[in-house]
């Protein structure tokens, strides 16, 4: 959980990507601290549903690419993507990218029994909760963002 080999926008545009696509609304709401903390504000991830036209850098665009393919479109993932994803991301990075893929798609299961509520959170006025990860991996935070 504490993985620090990608940089915090593309963990958190691949985290919501992962959200969004299977529907967690719990994930929808909540928001990484430490992406906050690079600039990771609310417009930058309005711009996940359209990031093909939008303006994320290119490499933003091949991890969302990526993790579309891996979720729901294995078509996607073309030998021209593949060619984007190594000459974009380092192999360790995309170890990490294919593992925070997989971390942040879990909520399928809590997602079909209905069980990601996110009504528990305290959320500020866009319905935002901010969280990270303590020393041994354990979420922490879930608050309001400041």
């Amino acid at each position: 959980m504490r993985g620090s080999t990608l940089d915090p926008l593309t963990t958190e545009l691949v985290r919501l990507r992962c959200a969004r696509t299977h529907r967690c609304r719990i994930c929808q709401t909540l928001r990484l601290a430490d992406a906050r903390a690079a600039g990771v504000d609310e417009a930058t991830a309005a711009q996940i549903d359209f990031y093909e036209r939008s303006d994320l850098p290119d490499r933003a665009k091949v991890a969302l690419r990526v993790t579309d393919a891996f979720i729901t479109r294995p078509d996607l993932l073309s030998d021209t993507v593949a060619e984007q994803a190594r000459t974009s991301f380092e192999p360790a990075e995309l170890a990490s990218l294919c593992l925070d893929i997989t971390k942040w798609s879990t909520q399928k299961i809590h997602v079909a029994l209905g069980t990601d509520g996110a009504d528990g959170l305290q959320t500020d006025e866009d319905g935002v909760a901010m969280f990270g990860f303590d020393q041994t991996g354990r979420a922490t935070g879930y608050r309001r963002r400041r």
